[in-house]
């Protein structure tokens, strides 16, 4: 049996309801619970990649799309954070052991 998906959707009261496969499902779910809920790389706040806003002025406008935007560069952005802080522990392990 396949592990399931690391994208999760949580509802604006904080209870997981969905794991997806892709980002674009992911923000499908979330909008469709509205303001508050969030898209996030794991089970933990600080793994939040996306909150609906129900202000008009951020950045998902309202738009679905330009929400799954918005997601996508944060995870690339969530991403390139974790290959940094892993190269730089790796680094001062290396460090540290010579």
């Amino acid at each position: 049996m396949a592990a399931s998906p690391n994208i999760k959707v949580f509802n604006p009261d904080n209870e997981y309801v969905a794991s997806c496969k892709y980002f674009e499902d992911a923000g499908a779910v979330a909008f469709g619970y509205g303001p508050g809920a969030t898209v996030r790389m794991g089970h933990a706040k600080r793994d939040t990649i996306f909150t609906v806003s129900d202000d008009p002025d951020a950045d998902n406008d309202g738009e679905y799309h330009a929400a799954f935007t918005a997601i996508l560069e944060r995870r690339k952005a969530t991403r390139a954070g974790w290959k940094a802080s892993a190269e730089a522990l790796k680094a001062e392990r290396e460090g540290g052991a010579a």
